[in-house]
């Protein structure tokens, strides 16, 4: 699959969250990305362009990082875009992610999965949800 890249500069904040600037904008942290486009009801194509460059743009030493964008880029893909690259998305995030430590890194996942359920009868939704499934399980 490949990301359209757009005109943006990734930095990092001083806890070392990726961040996103384009022309005439701030830095966003990239976990804020999401929750700002879900509540804000504007047009997710600004967010989701943050998070295709945050999971291009984190090297292999994040992989966790590159990882949670994958997931956050996927459940804001379920919201507003096609499920199947959605699923596709969220994979190889969940393929990255490994085992989960975190509250923060489970939640995500949580709310992927909840943003799957909608598109549980397609294929590659079922699929998504069996991993996360085992993803999440103690």
């Amino acid at each position: 699959m490949v990301f359209p890249v757009l005109p943006a500069e990734t930095t990092t904040t001083s806890r070392g969250w990726p961040t996103t600037t384009t022309p005439n904008t701030r830095a966003t942290p990239v976990p804020a990305i999401l929750d700002l486009a879900l509540l804000s009801g504007a047009s997710p194509r600004r967010p989701e362009g943050h998070l295709r460059q945050a999971v291009l743009h984190h090297s292999d030493a994040y992989t966790r990082s590159r990882a949670i964008s994958g997931t956050k880029l996927a459940t804001l893909m379920m919201h507003t875009g096609d499920p199947r690259e959605a699923a596709i998305t969220a994979l190889r995030a969940l393929d990255e992610i490994g085992r989960i430590r975190s509250r923060r890194a489970r939640d995500n996942v949580r709310a992927l999965a909840t943003a799957a359920t909608p598109h549980r009868r397609r294929p590659e939704v079922a699929e998504l949800r069996r991993r996360i499934t085992e993803t999440l399980a103690p």
